[in-house]
């Protein structure tokens, strides 16, 4: 296996591409306009962040009331609250600039994504640039990174507030690490073993992803005893460093609090598992499959192509025996199992495919005299194509979240005025039900306790996790209040409310449509008591006869 960077030597000389820095960084800036262009988007089409955040923000919220102490549990997520054993940097960031600049809880999560997402381009065309040796190549795949629509979903909305700063923790990493397995400088060999220690301090998935890289790095640029041994020095110094957060955490919650998350949210590297059970490949590739072929709208297919492209430039690249992008999305694909993971370094491999393999042969059928013309041409096309997803991802014209709207809300005026009216005019210790993904941000907004709910749970273990998403689910999808009594019968604790909304919302994501007799039904039945309407919500207060039937009515 070579030791070479790519693309091939050949082509970096007939592309010119042996550039002074000056000249270099120029093509950071198409990366940096698209993405501003993205982030603008966004921001104008989103009064209110999109997807979930509250969970996030009320940690910080809790932090800062603990005088930036960590605390010992998360409250009013479920009627006992959640342990505090997220990773904490992402949540002391937010407390810090709500605690200097006064911003609301709307602003962070709509700004503080936007700015991470921004940041993270920069080393990410530097990484691009050093490995591909084309900056003109790594500014293109710059702007790939910067509109590819499950690197957007994931780190563009409210959530971006911890995903997003880890993507800019990563891909710093990146960098450090192409440059400590290649040359083994001490600078390089500290600020991997910082960046390790930080992205353990910010999110599991994103440290588990620049683990695999990082041995993906040393087994492909350096293969040394001595690269081994900094390795390990960034693995185990990056453990140490966090040692004082985790360790204070086991004492609270013990071992087990980090060990039964692993197998939620889809889990953590079992798919490395199955892959050598009986018919495992079979097994992985029916998970990997959906991100490839769910053409089942635009906006899927868009999304589909996208990892398609990266997947046959990926395949090219290892065809001209460069191996090193297509091992890194296998790796990336089957133990991270995240196709953001997969867009990421999939933007590596796209741009030598287009201008080494489909502009050549385009030009063969080009004219002479315009022939010249043809990789600007490409290029400026290639860059407006990739700029009209990202844009149209962004202000959700894309239906390409399981059909649904690619950046959807879930907060909204009438959401907030509920939640206000919930944390003014209910009794402190009251527990709500609440159907859709707008429970996410109830507790934070309502000061109320949410009972159901899959947010959070993850650090009560599996089974708990996936049993909170089963009453979850069922509940936000039930259409009459039978199936509503049935479901809140399964609780180990009686709630005091039931918040309903009323027609357009989204349960995980996805676009729901309440039942249209579904709140007539509610207010006739003895068991729901309408106390809040307006034109999205109504909440009920549950009363709970000695007896009744199936129907809520009395026995």
């Amino acid at each position: 296996m070579s030791n070479r960077a790519l693309p091939s030597i050949e082509y970096r000389e007939l592309a010119a591409d042996h550039l002074p820095d000056s000249k270099r960084v120029r093509w950071l800036f198409p990366g940096l306009l698209v993405g501003l262009t993205v982030a603008g988007t966004y921001l104008a089409t989103h009064p209110y962040p999109a997807f979930g955040g509250g969970l996030y923000l009320e940690m910080a919220e809790r932090i800062l009331g603990h005088g930036y102490a960590l605390p010992d549990r998360i409250p009013k997520y479920m009627a006992d609250g959640v342990p505090f054993a997220y990773p904490p940097l992402g949540f002391y960031v937010v407390a810090v600039f709500r605690d200097l600049t006064g911003l609301g809880p709307f602003a962070l999560t709509r700004y503080l994504p936007v700015l991470y997402s921004l940041l993270y381009l920069v080393p990410f065309f530097f990484f691009a640039d050093d490995l591909l040796g084309s900056s003109r190549q790594a500014g293109l795949a710059t702007v790939l990174a910067a509109t590819a629509p499950y690197l957007l979903q994931w780190h563009i909305s409210a959530g971006g507030i911890v995903r997003a700063l880890a993507t800019l923790v990563v891909v710093t990493g990146l960098y450090t690490g192409l440059q400590l397995f290649r040359t083994g400088g001490v600078r390089w060999l500290l600020s991997s073993t910082v960046l390790f220690g930080l992205l353990v301090l910010t999110h599991p998935v994103y440290t588990l992803f620049f683990v695999v890289s990082y041995l993906w790095l040393y087994a492909y640029f350096d293969r040394s005893l001595l690269g081994l041994l900094r390795g390990a020095i960034v693995g185990v110094g990056g453990v140490v460093v966090t040692a004082p957060w985790w360790g204070l955490v086991v004492s609270r919650h013990g071992l087990d609090v980090f060990l039964g998350t692993t197998g939620t949210h889809g889990g953590i590297g079992t798919q490395i598992l199955e892959l050598f059970s009986a018919n495992g490949p079979a097994v992985v590739l029916i998970h990997v499959a959906p991100w490839l072929f769910e053409f089942t709208s635009p906006g899927t297919l868009i999304a589909g192509c996208w990892l398609l492209l990266a997947v046959v430039s990926a395949l090219w690249l290892a065809f001209r025996r460069e191996y090193f992008v297509l091992v890194w999305l296998v790796l990336s694909a089957v133990i991270v199992s995240k196709p953001r993971f997969v867009n990421l370094v999939g933007a590596l491999a796209i741009p030598a495919f287009l201008f080494q393999a489909v502009v050549p042969r385009l030009g063969r059928w080009t004219p002479p005299d315009y022939r010249r013309y043809l990789p600007t041409v490409s290029l400026v096309l290639v860059i407006v194509a990739a700029a009209s997803v990202g844009v149209a991802y962004t202000s959700s014209n894309l239906d390409s979240h399981a059909g649904s709207q690619s950046l959807p809300q879930f907060l909204d005026d009438d959401h907030t005025d509920a939640m206000q009216w919930a944390k003014w005019n209910t009794e402190p210790g009251a527990g709500f039900v609440v159907l859709g993904d707008t429970g996410e941000w109830f507790p934070m907004l309502a000061d109320r306790t949410l009972l159901v709910g899959p947010w959070g749970v993850e650090w009560h273990g599996e089974d708990r996790y996936n049993r909170q998403l089963s009453l979850f689910n069922h509940l936000s999808t039930c259409s009459t209040p039978a199936c509503i009594t049935d479901y809140l019968d399964r609780l180990r604790t009686e709630p005091d409310y039931l918040y309903v909304p009323r027609g357009s919302y989204t349960v995980r994501g996805m676009e729901q449509f309440a039942h249209a007799g579904l709140h007539a039904e509610l207010t006739r039945s003895p068991v729901y008591d309408l106390v809040y309407q307006n034109d999205g919500v109504r909440i009920y207060r549950i009363h709970t006869p000695p007896e009744t039937n199936r129907d809520g009515a009395p026995s």
